[in-house]
């Protein structure tokens, strides 16, 4: 499932806050080299976030927080687009701010689209427009679409039909500003998103997440991206020898001290190694889940050391079988050995 979010596929994007936009090339006409299958990877993405929300499993699947507030219909504000692009928000302040700046820059009511893929030769898909400069030429089947020869670039008219021959001057760059926020805000990812939302609430209905903000069902998504070794530990059992001394017991005083020496990202390998995630629930540990759904805390099992070197994981159980070590080295020489392979080769059950 979390492949589907991978920029590979073609329907998401990195946002440069680290969270995930929709790809406006992906809902482009086919002609235009639209994804084919954009609808329903979209849908199903929207599905996966509900089954995410429902069963309180999170999803690494952090949609901008502009993305969730047009799901939501939540108000949007202009600084939202500094999740998706903060170098444009600011060189639009810097536009509005700076007199007689417009002019000189030769802009006009246009969105260059750079990764879009054509399918067929320009003459094909393009026809002239007396009303545009003469070189640029607008998409036969709609009119919001135009074509820069010399350029070579796919261009979204935000003014269509009339954009290409809008200059931006003083007059009108707050226009062009606003214009220039919508379609990426919300134009640019609108088909998507009504998609993703038809995903969502076919899942869970619109009603039972009212009551979250955006940031909030991010949350209920994602799980949270920073990992508490200390409620880790206060939400863990104990099986076999460590039963009886639990947290006490010397061994495991060392795998906890061992993990709160990593880093974040070292966390979360062991996190995924242990449990299939490398999220924790929004509730935190004590809301984890075993495969089945039921809450199941994580546990930590002894292994005689001639059984098995290295620790061995149960992810449907959230189960960690740890073996019994001799010194404080030789479990950390363990994990090192753990968190430098693929986290997933070792899970079993």
């Amino acid at each position: 499932a979390a492949a589907l979010f991978e920029p590979a596929v073609g329907v998401f994007r990195p946002a440069p806050d680290g969270t995930l936009a929709c790809d406006p090339t992906a809902t482009l006409p086919a002609a235009l080299g639209g994804h084919p299958r954009a609808d329903e990877l979209y849908e199903f993405a929207g599905r996966l976030l509900g089954k995410a929300v429902a069963e309180h499993v999170p999803l690494r699947a952090p949609l901008a927080v502009a993305a969730l507030k047009l799901v939501l219909g939540a108000p949007l504000e202009f600084r939202d687009l500094d999740d998706l692009d903060p170098d444009l928000r600011h060189n639009l302040d810097w536009l509005l701010a700076t007199p007689d700046a417009a002019p000189a820059l030769d802009l006009d009511f246009t969105v260059a689209i750079p990764a879009a893929t054509l399918c067929a030769p320009p003459d094909d898909l393009f026809a002239d427009d007396p009303a545009l400069d003469g070189q640029t030429r607008r998409f036969r089947d709609d009119p919001r679409f135009a074509y820069d020869p010399a350029a070579g670039v796919l261009l979204r008219d935000l003014l269509a039909p009339d954009g290409p021959a809008a200059a931006v001057d003083e007059a009108n760059k707050a226009a062009y500003a606003r214009a220039l926020w919508r379609y990426h805000v919300v134009d640019a990812a609108a088909p998507a998103l009504s998609r993703i939302a038809r995903g969502l609430f076919s899942v869970v209905p619109p009603d039972l997440l009212a009551v979250f903000d955006a940031h909030e069902l991010q949350l209920l998504v994602c799980g949270s991206p920073v990992i508490d070794v200390d409620d880790w530990a206060a939400n863990t059992e104990y099986a076999g020898d460590y039963r009886r001394r639990g947290p006490k017991h010397q061994v495991i005083q060392w795998f906890w001290h061992a993990l709160r020496k990593l880093d974040e990202p070292a966390k979360a390998k062991l996190l995924q190694f242990c449990t299939g995630s490398d999220r924790v629930p929004c509730h935190g540990f004590k809301a984890l889940q075993r495969n089945d759904g039921k809450y199941q805390r994580f546990c930590i099992q002894s292994l005689p050391r001639n059984e098995l070197r290295f620790p061995r994981a149960h992810t449907c159980f959230n189960r960690l079988d740890l073996p019994l070590y001799a010194t404080k080295d030789e479990l950390q020489a363990s994990l090192n050995v753990i968190l430098a392979m693929d986290s997933t080769g070792f899970t079993m059950d």
